[in-house]
């Protein structure tokens, strides 16, 4: 999950037609286009496409095989199946066998499988394909409009986690020693919450910039604030010890109130200072993770006598896979633009003079 996109299930889908074809390359475009994916959008990526697949006969099952496993791997990352499998294992379900003869039951978690709790699941599986077709189509005019969506998903996501946290924090006797299935269930809640930041990533670039035309973007500005503020919220459900985090929180809650066009100044300095702070703080847990479990990675690697490269990545994998990772590429995506509409210029220069200045330096 760390290094694929939405994207992927798409060009995965692509490549499968392209074998189930007899290697035609016109399946491959013709899926790919349908769903919104040109070949300028596959050389905008980091890691850009140039090339189309070309393959042998002789390549062709191992190949399929291969990619329909991962698939099945990106599906379930991508497209809320691991929502959707986590919602039915606490709320219950009846599933027939192949033949029909038999079925699976799996009771409701008493007290967490509320009617409440099925509403906001039911949305959050509907709304997650919404965003995700938004995203894929990739039509944007840069106002708050975009990224609507987006932020009814994430409310709704941390609403559910809210909805069950008293529950996980009681432990087992509240849910009758169902608490792996209601753990599970917050785990795909923040996957789901990590997969619609990463997802919304270009409609919130183009929400960015056009703050940077002025004050009179202050819903423009309050709408990428929203959306920050609800992946820094569920950075804090996910964080021990969050106290840096709840206080950067409660000041973007502040400041994502305030439209009053004549402070959209203060209220875009004001923007700065928390996201300086947040970045330090998301700084500080990366490094305290990677202290923690990197001499484990690096003592066992060795007893192992595995690659040195793997091995030395191995905290800086888990960090990206961590709910922080999204909110850091929303703070990349809004901080340059912020700076831009207040003339701040790059943090490396903590101040500008006008003159010159001469001396002798002092030991």
């Amino acid at each position: 999950h760390n290094n694929t996109s939405p994207d992927d299930v798409v060009i995965c889908e692509a490549l499968l037609a392209y074998l189930d074809s007899g290697l035609n390359i016109k399946a491959y475009w013709e899926h790919l286009e349908s769903n919104g994916i040109t070949k300028e959008r596959l050389l905008s990526y980091d890691r850009a496409i140039h090339n189309e697949p070309k393959f042998n006969e002789g390549q062709v099952p191992g190949l399929k095989k291969d990619l329909t496993d991962y698939l099945q791997t990106l599906r379930a990352v991508h497209c809320g199946t691991d929502l959707a499998s986590a919602a039915g294992n606490v709320l219950g379900y009846d599933e027939p066998d192949m033949k029909r003869k038999k079925s699976t039951s799996v009771a409701p978690v008493p007290n967490v499988a509320t009617k409440e709790l099925r509403l906001l699941l039911a949305s959050a599986l509907y709304l997650q394909q919404r965003v995700q077709e938004e995203a894929r189509v990739g039509k944007a005019d840069g106002t708050p409009k975009d990224l609507e969506s987006t932020r009814a998903l994430l409310q709704i996501l941390l609403h559910a986690r809210h909805n069950i946290r008293p529950f996980i924090v009681e432990g087992g006797h509240a849910c009758d020693g169902r608490l792996p299935d209601v753990v599970f269930l917050d785990l795909a809640l923040e996957g789901a919450t990590r997969t619609a930041l990463e997802a919304s990533l270009s409609l919130l670039r183009g929400v960015a910039s056009s703050i940077q035309e002025g004050p009179s973007k202050a819903a423009e500005l309050g709408a990428l604030l929203s959306v920050m503020a609800m992946a820094l919220e569920g950075v804090t459900l996910s964080s021990y010890p969050n106290d840096d985090l709840v206080s950067c929180l409660k000041s973007l809650n502040t400041l994502e109130g305030m439209n009053d066009p004549s402070a959209q100044k203060d209220r875009g300095m004001q923007c700065l200072a928390v996201v300086e702070k947040l970045k330090r703080a998301l700084s500080q847990q990366a490094l305290e993770l990677t202290a923690m479990l990197q001499p484990t990675a690096s003592h066992l690697g060795g007893i192992m006598n595995l690659p040195g490269g793997p091995v030395g990545g191995f905290s800086e994998e888990v960090v990206r896979g961590t709910p922080a990772a999204p909110l850091s590429q929303v703070v990349g995506v809004t901080e340059p633009s912020l700076r831009r509409m207040l003339g701040a210029g790059d943090w490396l220069l903590v101040s500008r003079g006008s003159e010159d200045t001469a001396g002798s330096v002092q030991g």
